[in-house]
């Protein structure tokens, strides 16, 4: 991750007498530089008083990573679409928040079919209560039809955006008809440009990282480079942290360009010799514990925990996990590797299915639009961050082969279900909702799937669209949020009790007198 660097060009006063804080205008511009993973796209600004954003809806996918046309890489789109509509699902958008304002002059973009595609696509500008379609069911040039560039530029003029009301330029993908294909695309280089206005010095001061630091937070599936941890010498710094002996304990110093909540991921894997306890701490204050497992190998990364830091200023951090000698009684504590995340990157509507830990086949297919290849005994385990309790369903649309049955679980909360795997229609559509019942405490959960088919059937389904959706508050809470609270206890979001004196992001439960509990996410200073 690159630090941005404040550019400012052609500069005017806008008042003939100075303010306390000079407003500025300077020509300043975002670009989207694509030819990546759907999921690493992000925007560069010129200048820091722009911050731009990325996001894309559920139905659209990888197809590869990149495809190349006249020596460019272009980033891959597969999406399914069925009609010439605005359907959010089926869209990326470009957000800028500017810290003043901020008004574009134009946009540009290279956007084409793929190979022998069809499909059209919407171009929508939204700023607070402006909404303007830009291009309307265009059929962009294919690939392989063109010795020129596709690239399009339009003019813009009567747009301010405020940190209030940002700018948003949705795209969405389309057919001509209701034919429910999938349609690749390619797209590169979105680019924003425009005059920005902002107060000289109302940004705070960025702090300084040394070249080659780690920046957080890091990219989905990205972990940790462990040339930049610190070791107290016992244990092995490699591709992971191995020979996990006695007295081992680890720095992973990090930074952060602005104040942010981040995950800390740590997966650990054993095959023998391996027990006991793990503890974790930011900047010398204890945040959280992981017990070791065998995993059934040294890089069968399976045992996991995730503890979510909460509002960490800019600069330097360090993470430190330390084996905790009084309950680790066998010769190692299991290998490590450890990853930094913002929190979408565990997202439960819809879930990535690239970020899946599967067993005896299963996979993600397609780029990640679906999972598939699953037979009897396969399983498949996604993190996904609850920022609120409730009660929840499971949804996913399941897809042809034969029949078997799915268990669901969420390990944390003592949640089973089963369902019915044999497809009732031939297509995705066919959608299936599951109740879970009350999740009663926020954070990391583990969801679990299990499949079970008779002994002649090969493959059970395909699925896609996995999503937890809440549905309602948990039963029962609204009753006893006046009751006399009688005793309170803490626990950490793995829901392991801590002690008295722990500090961080916790969930606190109360007792209350007609023997009811409650529980709720504080932070604990």
């Amino acid at each position: 991750m690159k630090i941005k660097t404040l550019l400012i060009g052609g500069v005017t006063l806008l008042a003939s007498i100075l303010p306390a804080k000079a407003q500025e205008a300077f020509d300043a511009s975002v670009t989207w530089a694509m030819g990546c993973p759907v999921d690493a796209i992000s925007g560069v600004s010129t200048t820091d008083y722009l911050t731009p954003s990325f996001t894309k809806g559920s139905e659209v996918s990888q197809k590869n990573e990149s495809a190349t046309f006249m020596e460019e890489t272009y980033t891959h789109f597969l999406v399914t679409t069925p009609l010439a509509t605005t359907d959010i699902n089926r869209s990326i958008s470009f957000k800028i928040t500017p810290t003043g304002t901020f008004k574009p002059s134009s946009i540009s973009y290279q956007f084409a079919n793929q190979g022998w595609g069809d499909g059209r696509y919407t171009l929508v500008v939204e700023c607070g209560n402006y909404n303007k379609v830009l291009k309307d069911k265009v059929t962009p040039i294919r690939d392989n039809q063109t010795s020129t560039k596709p690239y399009d530029e339009i003019n813009l003029s009567g747009i301010t955006a405020t940190p209030e009301a940002p700018i948003i330029f949705t795209l969405y993908f389309q057919s001509k008809n209701d034919n429910t294909s999938n349609r690749p695309y390619i797209m590169r280089n979105f680019i924003v440009n425009g005059v920005a206005t902002a107060e000289v010095g109302e940004l705070p001061e960025k702090p300084e990282i040394p070249d080659g630091a780690v920046v957080a937070p890091l990219g989905a599936g990205t972990y940790y480079d462990l040339s930049q941890a610190i070791s107290n010498g016992v244990a092995t710094v490699g591709t992971d942290i191995g020979n996990t002996y006695k007295g081992t304990s680890i720095d992973f110093p990090f930074y952060l360009e602005n104040e942010a909540s981040i995950f800390f991921y740590l997966e650990q894997g054993a095959q023998q010799d391996s027990n006991g306890t793990l503890l974790i701490s930011l900047d010398g204050n204890k945040i959280g514990e992981h017990e070791v497992e065998i995993t059934g190998g040294w890089s069968n990364y399976t045992a996991v925990s995730v503890i979510r830091m909460e509002n960490l200023a800019s600069g330097k951090h360090v993470v430190t996990v330390a084996r905790d000698d009084s309950r680790c009684t066998e010769h190692y504590a299991g290998n490590w590797r450890i990853s930094l995340h913002a929190e979408d990157v565990y997202g439960h509507e819809p879930i990535n299915l690239n970020l899946g830990t599967y067993v005896n086949g299963i996979r993600a297919e397609n780029g990640g639009a679906n999972a598939g290849n699953i037979r009897n005994g396969a399983s498949a385990e996604y993190r996904v961050y609850i920022q609120e309790a409730g009660a929840y369903e499971l949804n996913l649309g399941i897809k042809k082969y034969g029949e078997g049955t799915c268990k669901v679980s969420v390990k944390e909360e003592g949640i089973e279900a089963s369902f019915d795997m044999t497809p009732q229609a031939r297509s995705y559509s066919d959608i299936r909702h599951i109740s879970l019942g009350d999740i009663k405490t926020p954070g990391i959960k583990t969801l679990r799937l299990e499949f079970t088919a008779p002994p002649e059937t090969n493959y059970i389904a395909n699925y896609d669209n996995l999503n937890l959706v809440r549905t309602g508050d948990i039963s029962g809470i609204a009753d006893v949020e006046t009751a006399e609270v009688v005793a309170v206890e803490y626990y950490n979001l793995q829901g392991v009790r801590v002690e008295a004196g722990a500090c961080g992001a916790l969930i606190r439960v109360s007792t209350l007198a007609d023997g009811s509990r409650k529980a709720d996410k504080v932070i604990v200073r």
